[in-house]
């Protein structure tokens, strides 16, 4: 068995390719099993998670392509080939490429055997194929980015500025991108990182996508070429191909600042998802195809949070609805106006009560400069008192006036405050 895997795995020992592979893939399985704890699997989510375990799966793959590189290509190490300084690059590359095909199948068939048992469980939605390609890409960003570390700095300490770099592209990155560029937060992002959080989203544009893909080749073609120059200028055979590489990294870096400006988000603007609808005791409520798990409760909540209202809820309200289905709701004929957004996601419903009493209170008119702004969350809070969105009951001063009252200056004021122009003092 031993002497088979040496032969698929030359010119390594079986067990420098295997044992990272098995780690590899255990914690891209424990990733994507998140979906046991969701009160629904949402398709779109399942997608994002192979990128989210590379947040942990991404910098132990490129410890140990750096740990090998610096081992067995390094050639001060006595591991490494006695004929390695003389081939130019191709043992070295061999080497990488032994890493990359291995490690990037264990991944695939890892987070795809996943994805298809969370595919026979799914309500609803669809599973976005291009996701898991980008991916198997951005671990090879890892695994090939930590390899010509060790090739270059050939150090016992290379290791470290491997997790260094990696941390960097985990964690630093991300978040200062978005605290220095929030104009250039469109989505994008979240596809040109090689590792981040997933989400929930109803659609994807696949053109973008596509481009993004192809941006990823050209990054992963970009570090072969600087590893290919690194490994031929230490067998002190050319320096041409360093050169080469260095200008490649030149590019693809210009290309992935420039792209953001370029591209439009790469996700759909109200697409139109199946809905699932069921008629409450006081309106009717709706869900997406694979929110359908969530209706039974929503529909119980939304009934106890608008049967406050009593005969003072607005006539024109016709529809309470998550906000993915927002939009094939208001396509069915309904003004955005007579529909109530609330948010339900993979943990099922939000707080319910709040939702209604922002929608109620004009939220959805209002903007970040309104004076009237502070209206929508003081009825907001008032109407869901064991809400956490809203402000301190203490300082909220609706706290102050019985329901009776609080109820009819609604009534009085109802077209001010859903329009957001409320500037009175209260009842």
């Amino acid at each position: 068995m031993q002497s088979e895997l040496s032969r698929v795995t030359w010119p390594l020992p079986w067990w420098v390719v295997v044992a990272p592979g098995l780690g590899i893939a255990a914690v891209a399985i424990a990733v994507m099993w998140r979906p046991f704890d969701w009160v629904y699997v949402s398709p779109s989510w399942v997608s994002g998670l192979p990128a989210e375990s590379l947040m942990t799966v991404g910098p132990f793959a490129s410890i140990c392509a750096c740990w090998i590189a610096e081992r067995f290509v390094n050639r001060n190490s006595p591991l490494a080939s006695p004929v390695r300084p003389r081939s130019r690059a191709s043992l070295g590359l061999g080497v990488l490429g032994v890493l990359s095909l291995h490690w990037a199948l264990v991944f695939a068939v890892a987070v795809a055997g996943a994805g298809w048992f969370w595919s026979t469980r799914s309500t609803g939605g669809s599973f976005e194929a291009i996701e898991y390609a980008l991916a198997i890409m951005r671990l090879e960003f890892f695994v090939v980015s930590g390899y010509l570390i060790g090739v270059v700095v050939a150090r016992w300490w290379a290791s470290l500025v491997t997790l260094a770099w990696s941390i960097f592209w985990v964690i630093v990155a991300p978040i200062q991108y978005v605290l220095l560029l929030p104009e250039r937060t469109t989505g994008l992002e979240q596809y040109m990182f090689p590792g981040i959080a997933a989400g929930s989203h109803p659609g994807l544009d696949w053109q973008v996508l596509l481009v993004v893909a192809a941006w990823w080749i050209g990054v992963l073609v970009a570090l072969l070429m600087m590893v290919a120059g690194s490994l031929a200028n230490v067998a002190r055979y050319t320096r041409r191909a360093f050169r080469a590489g260095l200008v490649a990294i030149a590019v693809v870096v210009t290309a992935g600042m420039t792209l953001p400006v370029l591209l439009p988000s790469p996700f759909l603007t109200n697409p139109l998802l199946p809905l699932s609808c069921e008629q409450g005791r006081v309106l009717e409520v709706c869900v997406t195809g694979e929110q359908e798990p969530t209706l039974a409760i929503l529909v119980s909540e939304a009934d106890r949070a608008l049967e406050r209202m009593g005969r003072h809820l607005p006539d024109d309200l016709q529809t309470v609805a998550s906000g993915d289905a927002v939009a094939a709701v208001v396509d069915s004929g309904l003004d955005p106006e007579q529909v109530v957004a609330v948010n339900v996601g993979v943990s099922g419903t939000d707080d319910v009560t709040f939702d209604v009493g922002a929608h109620l209170g004009g939220l959805g008119a209002c903007t970040g400069g309104d004076s009237a702004n502070q209206w929508t969350f003081n009825f907001a809070s008032w109407f869901a008192p064991a809400s956490v969105y809203g402000p301190p009951a203490e300082y909220n001063p609706l706290t102050e006036h019985d329901r009776a009252t609080v109820l009819s200056w609604y009534a009085e004021n109802e077209g001010a405050l859903r329009s957001c122009s409320y500037t009175g003092d209260g009842p």
